[in-house]
């Protein structure tokens, strides 16, 4: 036996074949033994979790002989661009970085080696979900304040912005709480016979 070192490409087909000599003479060839190399791509990307600071991704690792896997993201599912890399037979990374509610980021994965590239695997998406406050009511009303109570239903905010508005169209910022507050007494001036709206 013998291991035949060099550059092997895949998509390629080499063939082989063994003579044997000896310090005059040269036996006839063998027959030929041909193989071509594959390079398997990785498969079943899937996104693991999703937050303002940082995406996760794991797939399967279809290759034997890969240094290391290429992870390219997209914000248009067309134009891709290398965001990491992690070594042979990782399988999972997290991607930290800040991650919109209003983009959708496509990744896709291919494994590397010395010499060559597999195919691309599956492209996943990530979307960011911000839920909106609900179930927003006035639980106590007097001519300096209003308080309002809500649910809180997102789980990364850093705080809430109350807007108010008299004619429900156009709303200004009157007050901000901290994270994870459900209530807060909006002090003002109100007038009888005005409709207040607010929303946060």
């Amino acid at each position: 036996t013998k291991v035949v070192s060099g550059k092997y490409r895949t998509g390629t087909t080499y063939s082989f074949r063994v003579r044997a000599k000896s310090a005059a003479n040269y036996s006839a060839y063998s027959t030929t033994a041909s193989t071509t190399l594959a390079f398997t791509a990785p498969s079943n990307l899937t996104v693991t979790s999703v937050s303002e600071t940082s995406v996760g991704l794991q797939w399967t690792d279809n290759s034997t002989f890969e240094t290391g896997f290429l992870i390219e993201r997209s914000t248009d599912g067309i134009n891709f661009t290398l965001v990491d890399s992690v070594g042979a037979s990782v399988t999972t990374k997290s991607l930290s970085g800040v991650y919109l509610t209003t983009t959708t980021y496509a990744y896709r994965v291919r494994a590397k080696s010395a010499y060559n590239y597999s195919a691309y695997s599956n492209v996943a998406t990530a979307v960011l979900v911000f839920d909106a406050p609900s179930a927003l009511t006035l639980s106590s009303v007097t001519d300096t304040a209003m308080t309002l109570r809500w649910t809180d239903n997102s789980t990364s905010e850093t705080g809430f912005l109350i807007e108010r508005s008299t004619d429900g169209v156009s709303f200004l910022l009157v007050d901000s709480v901290g994270a994870n507050i459900t209530t807060k007494s909006v002090a003002g001036v109100y007038r009888t016979g005005t409709t207040y709206y607010f929303r946060v």
